[in-house]
């Protein structure tokens, strides 16, 4: 392997991949994943296949979609998460092998592998993906000023870029905290090394901005540049809490009834329900933000530390923390490698702390990029003069024990995403008993994560949704409504027979938020919500419309024929049994709410 180093890392590398995934189940950690599959396959009631994955490069998406044109029955956007955990993977087993005898570099890459890489490899989410892939990228390109080599600079540098296509932000964080490394490298190097690392520093910008405006001239239509302001003011509201930069609560209600906003706006805003373009539109954001005073609510220094804290002792931050302790107390080690790990460390720290102070609270995978470069620092440059081995006595039996320990949790969180997974098929095939209902998403409502992604159940196709998250104002999601005949999206929740609502069950008040928006702005009368369905996470509600000879009458006082309401599967008693068992009593938080 050591003649070989690449063909040595590719095979093991290989087999490693193979047997984890025969071994374990995976699963989408968010729903984002999810919906950007959807997009290119034009499921759940997409208008048609798009390459526009809102979040990465619209080239990848090209790429995707040229591929399951040609063989639509392989999960290719699985496999391409996968393949960039793997590539990112690849490089540092080959980095080490380089290094490293074999045996003693293969030991080392397992117990990182299990301790560190292993949940995140279970739990696949695209941003991950890409600041593995960067990390990856960085560290050959680092081997690659050592080693005054062009061919490692630049393939480190195309991998690096590589990530940024996939999250542009996982790129930016782990540089945030590996640069120094990189100057530190450049420093102790001779000048040819400083200036081959240089130059590939400097021809690589101009192709990073190249990759980037092509992003950009994917979305130059009106309606995505739109689109583009939207969010971006949006975010404001619904991610960095803009509006509570005013503290009194008095002066929060006075600014919004300035701007013919309720208290329940707000609310709806900050739930992700934001469909009435007459409330929620640029100019009125604009506005907002111009009467707020400077800078975004915080965390408290305290709850920042406490954040930080949490991600250490949790995956894979603990398993940085063991394969740490495991180099510290089985080796002697230069000083500068503890010196430069424990700096490296607290920098993560810093890093955890000021995105969760600057972006206010954003999910546990942000932080993890932060933890995987640490951990990728300590396998390659703490094995660089060490020796890997599991060691005699004691040792073998806390290695055995502690990849025993590793293997038990895995095989925890893989049978419960296979129970999810079947949960979550069994409660589609619940909602596709409906056929002609139009299921209105709220949120993160319906747990799309719980899909097997090897496996796309086929009542996918033929699903009826629209889903109330970030992409609710996009283009696509016009056509989704004009595809629907639908023109209001609350009135056609309010009076159409065919409209059902689904909610987190953590989040049953939304319920009684859109039953205000309603009697504020349509006019309509106390509307009575009927829980049909309840199956944790997911609640499942309807408009109860009042039965009349021949028909139903609608909130609105419009009537709707018999024939119509047969054909709407689920509009009476009968049609609601067939959808769903009765929810148990206190499941749906009563029979009706809004009464």
């Amino acid at each position: 392997m050591q003649k070989y180093p690449f063909w040595g890392a590719f095979i093991c590398n290989s087999l490693l991949f193979s047997i984890f995934y025969l071994l374990f189940q995976p699963q989408f950690q968010t729903y984002d994943d999810p919906q950007m599959l959807f997009s290119l396959l034009g499921m759940v009631w997409l208008p048609a296949p798009s390459p526009l994955l809102l979040y990465s490069h619209p080239y990848i998406g090209k790429l995707l979609l040229q591929l399951y044109a040609a063989l639509p029955a392989i999960p290719w956007y699985v496999l391409y998460l996968l393949a960039a955990l793997w590539a990112a993977h690849l490089v540092l087993l080959y980095l080490l092998l380089k290094k490293q005898p074999p045996l003693p570099a293969l030991a080392g890459y397992f117990l990182f592998f299990m301790l560190v890489s292993a949940h995140l490899l279970l739990h696949l989410q695209f941003t991950l993906s890409a600041a593995l892939l960067c990390v990856a990228g960085f560290f050959l390109w680092m081997d690659g000023i050592r080693e005054a080599s062009r061919g490692q600079l630049w393939t480190g540098m195309l991998i690096l870029l590589a990530g940024s296509m996939i999250r542009a932000y996982s790129c930016w964080l782990v540089l945030a905290l590996l640069l120094p490394l990189a100057a530190l490298q450049l420093y102790a190097g001779t000048g040819r090394q400083r200036l081959e690392g240089l130059i590939s520093l400097l021809l690589a910008l101009p192709l990073f901005v190249a990759i980037q405006l092509g992003a950009t001239s994917c979305y130059s239509s009106a309606e995505w540049q739109q689109f583009g302001r939207f969010n971006q003011l949006r975010a404001q509201f619904v991610d960095y809490l803009a509006v509570e930069r005013i503290r009194d609560e008095g002066e929060r209600k006075q600014l919004l009834a300035r701007h013919a906003w309720t208290e329940n706006d707000y609310l709806m805003l900050r739930e992700w329900f934001f469909m009435d373009s007459s409330l929620y539109n640029i100019q009125r954001f604009e506005d907002i933000l111009a009467e707020l005073p400077p800078g975004n609510p915080r965390v408290t220094p305290l709850a920042a530390v406490k954040i930080a804290g949490y991600n250490w002792l949790s995956w894979p931050g603990m398993g940085v923390l063991l394969f740490g302790l495991y180099l510290l107390l089985r080796f002697r080690s230069p000083p500068a490698f503890y010196v430069r790990s424990a700096l490296l460390a607290l920098g993560a720290s810093a890093g955890m702390m000021w995105v969760a102070w600057r972006y206010y609270l954003p999910p546990e995978r942000v932080y993890m990029p932060l933890l995987f470069a640490l951990g990728a620092y300590m396998l390659l440059y703490g094995g660089n003069r060490l020796r890997f081995s599991v060691g005699g006595g004691a040792w073998k039996w806390g290695y055995g024990l502690l990849v025993l320990g590793v293997w038990g949790q895995l095989y925890i969180h893989s049978e419960q995403h296979g129970r999810e997974a079947r949960q979550f098929e069994a409660y589609l095939q619940r909602l596709a008993d409906c056929p002609n209902c139009v299921y209105v998403v709220w949120g993160a409502g319906f747990p799309w994560e719980y899909m097997n992604p090897w496996h796309l159940p086929p009542e996918l196709r033929q699903l009826r949704t629209l889903w109330l998250g970030p992409a609710q104002r996009t283009p696509l999601n016009q056509a989704q409504m004009q595809q629907a005949g639908i023109t209001n999206l609350y009135q056609f929740l309010a009076s159409d027979p065919r409209a059902r609502l689904l909610v987190h069950d953590t989040k049953a008040e939304l319920v009684e938020y859109l039953q205000t928006y309603m009697q504020q702005h349509l006019q309509t009368e106390l509307l009575q919500w009927q829980c049909m369905d309840s199956l944790p996470p997911v609640l499942l509600y309807r408009v109860a419309l009042t039965a009349g000879k021949g028909g139903v009458e609608d909130a609105y006082g419009q009537f709707h024929p018999q024939q119509q309401q047969d054909e709407d599967c689920c509009n009476d008693d009968e049609g609601a049994a067939s959808l769903a068992k009765p929810a148990a009593a206190g499941e749906c938080n009563g029979e009706r709410t809004g009464q």
